[in-house]
């Protein structure tokens, strides 16, 4: 156990003074340039992403939309019957019914 304690630290090299200070300062006038790069790539890929996600949902908007308004739910006038014959089958309580939301529109 006395050997392990006595080691010591000692590196297998010994480097110059100035060559680690020129690295620590080149290391530490890049790291805001390098904090800056990492930031717009994130900010980037984030607005990236909420692109594609706002697309995707107006996409699904649309392709539901138009599910939920199948042409085929709609009424069809197509087939409907002209007002006169409308008017000869009806009975006439049921036209009386009709004459009481009838409303005289003036012409000027």
């Amino acid at each position: 156990m006395n050997d392990f304690n006595n080691i010591g630290r000692r590196m297998p090299f010994i480097e110059d003074k100035d060559y680690v200070d020129r690295l620590v300062d080149r290391c530490t006038a890049s790291a805001p340039a390098e904090a800056a790069r990492r930031n717009a790539r994130a900010s980037l890929l984030r607005r990236s992403i909420i692109s594609v996600s706002a697309a995707a949902a107006c996409i699904a908007a649309v392709i539901c939309s138009e599910s939920l308004f199948d042409k085929a739910a709609q009424p069809s006038y197509a087939d409907a019957i002209p007002i006169d014959e409308l008017l000869a089958t009806m009975s006439a309580e049921q036209l009386e019914v009709l004459d009481q939301y009838y409303v005289e529109v003036p012409e000027y």
